[in-house]
């Protein structure tokens, strides 16, 4: 005995049920029917499935794993993605969900988005008018905001330092470069796996790094004549806390701040002069009289 169909059981007025009459089926099975196959020895998943799960991922804000196993539970999201029955096991694995996303690329999302609208503007829920002006919010959208970490400000100081010593046409002997890579992803892996007593000495490690390309870089350009100062670089102490690396070139300076979680960052200044006793910027340089 097959059973009761899902048209017949479930309630005409409930959303994804009128929803399902709205969208048209047939131009998406149209659009991305070359990317189903039945007639091999593991079929696909049918485009309308994989495009109605897409559809309620959105809705519900859902990831992959999550809509797959909603859609076990719901008949109207099963109805919804053109099944007649109630069905008891998972319609796909979520990463088919992924793979079906790379088929059709960025121009095949954006028929789907097509076919929303065309929806809403047959059942006049939206108008030509209302879709003239998009505004989009991102105060909520997440940002690939690095945390300001000493590790990683000691490779920005190191890679600074070359940056100079090339437009100030400087040849280091060694640049450190690819050790200096190496021992920061090293750092990275360390922390995530709460190894902090190695991690300390690979950040030790980049500290001496960067502090040997700056020594370097001081010495090359100690005896050039014409030149404001040489980026080198002091080592001092603030409080208890760790030796902050401080050049003293006008055109790159790192300082640390005394705050309750201290940070290591590089400033961008004005052309500044210093004073080549303690080289830290000591204001304009003085006009002969």
């Amino acid at each position: 005995m097959i059973g009761w169909s899902l048209e017949m059981v479930l309630d005409p007025s409930q959303e994804l049920y009128r929803l399902a009459a709205v969208i048209d089926w047939a131009a998406l099975e149209a659009e991305f029917g070359k990317l189903y196959c039945p007639h091999t020895v593991r079929p696909g998943v049918p485009n309308r499935l994989m495009a109605g799960l897409h559809f309620l991922k959105h809705v519900y804000a859902l990831s992959d794993e999550e809509v797959v196993r909603h859609w076990v539970q719901n008949p109207y999201d099963q109805y919804f993605c053109g099944e007649e029955y109630f069905q008891h096991k998972l319609p796909s694995n979520p990463s088919q969900m992924t793979k079906w996303r790379k088929r059709i690329g960025e121009a095949g999302c954006e028929k789907l988005l097509k076919l929303t609208i065309d929806g809403g503007k047959r059942t006049k829920t939206i108008t030509e008018r209302s879709i003239e002006k998009v505004i989009v919010d991102t105060t909520v959208q997440p940002k690939a905001v690095a945390h300001p970490t000493d590790a990683r400000l000691y490779r920005k100081v190191h890679a600074a330092m070359i940056s100079i010593a090339k437009s100030e046409g400087v040849e280091l002997r060694q640049s450190f470069t690819r050790t200096v890579r190496n021992e920061f992803s090293k750092h990275a892996r360390y922390a995530k796996a709460k190894q902090f007593k190695r991690a300390r000495k690979v950040q030790k490690h980049l500290k001496t790094l960067a502090g040997r390309v700056m020594r370097e870089a001081e010495r090359a350009t100690a005896s050039t004549a014409g030149r404001c100062c040489s980026p080198n670089c002091c080592l001092r102490r603030s409080g208890n806390q760790e030796q902050a690396v401080q050049p003293a070139c006008a055109r790159s300076r790192v300082h640390r701040e005394g705050k309750s979680a201290p940070t290591l960052r590089i400033r961008r200044e004005g052309e500044l002069g210093c004073d080549p006793q303690r080289g830290f910027h000591r204001g304009p340089p003085e006009l002969p009289r």
